[in-house]
C-alpha cells in the first residue's frame, strides 16, 4: 500500500528499485529464519500434542530411541487437540501425525483413502473427562453417573439448565476426540444438546473451545462444563476450586486410540524409516510396560508437559501401550466412524493399515 502512494506521488524510478530491495531482503530473512528453524537432516518429521495418550511418543523421544533405531526423527509439539495434528500432516509441515481416532475419522472423511493408518500405541478407555466449574451447585448441582442412575443425570442436567434460564455451556474443541465421545455420553443419558452454532431450547449447547484454552475460559465463567482429554480435567480440578468431574467415556464403555497416521505418498516414500520409527516405538512401549520403570516414565512425562507426576500415574493405570493395528482398535475406529457420519466400512478401517506393515509388527 505506501508502495502504491509513492509510486502515485511520481516517486523516480531510483527510489522505487530501493524500496523494492529492502523489502525483497526483509522477505527474505525471513524465509531464512523458517529454514533455520528446520532439520534438514531429520528423516521423519512427527507432530504429536504434550499431554496424556502420547506417552509412547514422549518416551521415545526423551530416552533417544528413535536415534538407537536408526532413524531421525524430529517432534513438532502442538497446542490443541489431535486435529491440529492431523492440519500439520496435511498442510504439509510432517510426515506422521500422532492423534486420536476423532481426528483420524474426520481426516478419513475428508481425504480418503489417502490417510495411511500406521499403528496404534494405545487402546484406553476413561481418558475423556468432563469436569464441572464450582458454579454448577445448589439448584444447578450436576449427578455423577454411578452405574445405573441415569435418570438422576438426565434430571440434574435439566434442572441445572432451568436454573440458568436457559441451556448450559459445555466447551469442547470441535473435531476433537472428546467431541464425539462427549456427544456419545449426551445420547447415551438422553440429554439434549444443541451442536456448534445451533440455538434451539435444548439442555446442553456446546462451544468450539481450543483444549489448552479449556481451563481458563471455565474459569472466567464462559462455561459451565469442560470436556477434554488429560491433562486438561486434571489441571481444571487442581485450579479451579470446588470444580468436579460429572462423567467420563468410561461411563459408556467407549475407548479411544492413540495413533499414528501418514499420507499414502508419504508412506510409499518413507517406508524403510517408518519401519525403523515402528521398532523404535516397539522398543519404547517395552520400557514403558515394564513396571520397575514407572517412575522414570511418569516423571520424564510430567516434565516434558507441565503438570504432575500423578496425572501420568492415572493414565498408566488405564492403558494398554502396544503397537500393532488390531482388530479391537479398528473396531473402534469404525465406531468412531459411525458416531461421525464417516462412510468408512468395518473391512475399511482394518486395511487402512497397510498388510506389510501389519506382517512387519507382528514380528514385534
Amino acid at each position: 500500500m505506501l508502495l502504491l502512494q509513492l509510486i502515485g506521488e511520481k516517486m523516480d524510478t531510483r527510489k522505487i528499485i530501493a524500496i523494492l530491495a529492502v523489502a525483497l531482503i526483509a522477505f527474505a530473512g525471513v524465509g531464512a529464519y523458517y529454514l533455520l528453524q528446520d532439520d534438514d537432516d531429520a528423516d521423519l518429521k512427527v507432530s504429536y500434542l504434550k499431554k496424556s495418550a502420547y506417552e509412547t511418543h514422549i518416551i521415545a523421544d526423551q530416552k533417544g530411541i528413535f536415534s538407537n533405531n536408526g532413524v531421525n526423527v524430529e517432534s513438532v509439539p502442538v497446542s490443541g487437540s489431535g486435529s491440529d495434528s492431523v492440519n500439520m500432516l496435511m498442510t504439509g509441515v510432517v510426515d506422521i501425525a500422532a492423534t486420536g481416532e476423532g481426528p483420524v475419522a474426520s481426516a478419513i472423511k475428508q481425504y480418503g483413502d489417502d490417510i495411511v493408518v500406521l499403528c496404534g500405541t494405545n487402546r484406553y478407555t476413561g481418558g475423556q473427562v468432563w469436569v464441572a466449574s464450582p458454579e454448577m451447585t445448589g439448584d444447578r448441582a450436576l449427578v455423577k453417573f454411578e452405574g445405573n442412575n441415569e435418570a438422576s443425570v438426565r434430571a440434574s442436567f435439566e434442572n441445572a439448565a432451568n436454573a440458568l434460564d436457559g441451556t448450559i455451556l459445555v466447551g469442547v474443541q470441535r473435531g476433537s476426540t472428546t467431541e464425539s465421545e462427549l456427544k456419545s455420553w449426551l445420547k447415551a443419558m438422553e440429554i439434549s444438546f444443541n451442536d456448534f452454532g445451533e440455538t434451539a431450547n435444548k439442555t446442553v449447547t456446546l462451544k468450539d473451545i481450543k483444549a489448552n484454552q479449556l481451563v481458563s475460559t471455565m474459569d472466567a465463567g464462559e462455561i459451565h462444563i469442560m470436556a477434554a482429554s488429560q491433562p486438561y480435567p486434571d489441571k481444571a480440578i487442581a485450579s479451579i476450586a470446588d470444580s468436579y468431574v460429572v462423567g467420563s467415556n468410561e461411563d459408556i464403555g467407549s475407548y479411544g486410540l492413540s495413533v499414528y497416521i501418514t499420507k499414502k505418498d508419504i508412506y510409499e516414500e518413507k517406508k524403510d524409516d517408518i519401519k525403523k520409527f515402528l521398532s523404535a516405538l516397539d522398543d519404547a512401549t517395552e520400557y514403558m510396560n515394564d513396571p520397575d520403570n514407572l517412575e522414570d516414565c511418569t516423571s520424564i512425562c510430567a516434565e516434558v508437559c507441565g503438570t504432575d507426576v500423578e496425572t501420568f500415574e492415572s493414565a498408566w493405570n488405564i492403558s494398554n501401550f502396544q503397537i500393532a493395528w488390531t482388530d479391537e482398535m479398528a473396531e473402534t475406529l469404525h465406531k468412531t466412524c459411525e458416531k461421525k457420519k464417516v462412510t468408512a466400512t468395518l473391512d475399511f478401517c482394518k486395511e487402512i493399515c497397510p498388510q506389510d506393515l501389519k506382517e512387519y509388527m507382528e514380528d514385534f
